[in-house]
């Protein structure tokens, strides 16, 4: 379980430093100035933002798991949509609908934890999700990088959409057997 949760919270800051070695190839592919592409970094955090605001209120009325899964879906699919932009105008859509998608998913997580982990154990796997949300900046340019090398920026994000699709099965996997039993331990009190 904290494998998955760690490797869902590096989705957000993960993906808003993964293109930014392609920021001058991206420029050149749209027809604008390595400025006009920064814009999609604002744009980014500002979405993710209210995509924690508005997903903590849906995490409480739907339920935390289909926030989530909502969330890696939403950022899959506009992830799709940026790989494919061919204007600065579809990139900064694309990155503002992907970052509600990652906030979504950001403010599922801890959530998620306080439901279902307690004391020690809880602290641990904050503890490991801070230390995940630190390296993920760090190494995500040299993974934009290392894709640059493989081919086209679109590529990069192709990638990121993959990863979350990747991320669904897991935490189903994760989420599930461990809903059953904290429904059980409820059970038993």
């Amino acid at each position: 379980m904290v494998l998955s949760l760690a490797l869902t919270m590096m989705l957000g800051p993960f993906s808003m430093d993964t293109y930014l070695p392609a920021f001058p190839v991206i420029g050149e592919s749209l027809g604008v100035s390595q400025q006009a592409v920064s814009l999609s970094v604002s744009v980014y955090i500002f979405a993710m933002a209210l995509g924690q605001l508005i997903g903590g209120a849906l995490s409480d009325r739907f339920g935390r798991q289909r926030v989530l899964m909502s969330g890696l879906v939403i950022f899959a699919l506009s992830s799709i949509v940026i790989g494919m932009a061919d204007s600065l105008n579809t990139l900064l859509g694309g990155r503002a609908v992907q970052a509600i998608g990652a906030g979504l998913t950001l403010v599922s997580v801890p959530a998620l934890v306080r439901d279902r982990v307690a004391g020690r154990d809880a602290a641990k796997l904050f503890s490991m999700m801070g230390f995940i949300m630190v390296l993920a900046p760090g190494i995500a340019p040299s993974v934009g990088s290392a894709i640059l090398t493989l081919g086209s920026w679109h590529y990069i994000f192709f990638a990121l959409a993959a990863y979350a699709l990747l991320l669904v099965p897991l935490l189903v996997r994760v989420l599930l057997p461990a809903r059953v039993r904290c429904r059980e331990r409820k059970a038993l009190k």
